[in-house]
């Protein structure tokens, strides 16, 4: 249950209890007592910046410690960070278990690809009891994975009747969408993915190949990330008639 008191005086002590009626109006025993200590609260951080990492957020903010009035604040404890999903509303308790004592937080074990919103509320701590202040502004970001695969290894070629046969090792990564193959002619400049779509085994058959000529292949990996990271290139190998 949820209820909102908004006309409290400062440098006022304040004691709830709280009782249940039943539907014939009959009230409960008393709850426990709850004594709060109010006065002004802090003022919002501002500058709230989100940088993405894989399954990760990092979100950063900047603060004064101020409370809203403009006056100087001598207890400030801590920042309560709020996240919440996209189509989703803010929740009644943050984030952090505990207060973030820095202007910054990493939001870790998140899901790639999804978007999530932020704010941040300065705490105080007046007399024993937590205040804390308005939301600041609402940031977000997306999760996404930036470290690209490591570049294939073992790559090996050998001529056949149909074409020039490629094999290489597996990458170790388990997040690999497949690979792609570049084919250089002896003699030429630049090297030209010939493979229309990702190769999603460790093999490849280029039946378009010219068995009178010399070619150099090489490959790249490619991952599953909604920015689809590429691999540097594997070492090149020559195949001749």
């Amino acid at each position: 249950m949820l209820w909102r008191e908004a006309t409290l005086k400062t440098q006022t002590e304040y004691t709830y209890i709280v009782r249940a009626y039943s539907s014939y109006k009959s009230p409960s025993p008393e709850s426990n007592p709850a004594t709060i200590f109010w006065d002004d609260p802090p003022a919002a951080p501002t500058k709230v910046i989100v940088r993405s990492e894989d399954k990760a957020l990092r979100i950063g903010w900047e603060f004064t410690p101020r409370l809203i009035t403009g006056k100087e604040m001598a207890d400030f404890s801590g920042f309560n960070l709020y996240r919440r999903g996209e189509g989703e509303l803010f929740g009644f308790f943050p984030l952090n278990p505990d207060l973030i004592k820095e202007n910054r937080f990493q939001d870790a074990v998140l899901g790639n690809g999804k978007r999530y919103y932020y704010q941040v509320r300065a705490v105080r701590d007046f007399r024993g009891t937590l205040i804390e202040g308005p939301s600041s502004g609402v940031a977000s970001g997306i999760p996404e994975k930036l470290t690209p695969p490591l570049p294939p290894t073992g790559l090996v070629a050998a001529t056949q009747k149909e074409g020039v046969a490629l094999r290489w090792n597996p990458n170790p990564e388990p997040d690999i969408a497949g690979y792609d193959v570049y084919r250089r002619e002896k003699g030429a400049n630049a090297f030209i993915r010939i493979n229309p779509k990702l190769i999603t085994e460790n093999y490849f058959l280029d039946k378009e190949a010219d068995p009178q000529k010399t070619y150099l292949y090489r490959l790249k990996a490619v991952d599953t990330s909604p920015t689809r990271n590429e691999s540097e290139f594997s070492q090149e190998v020559e195949v001749s008639p």
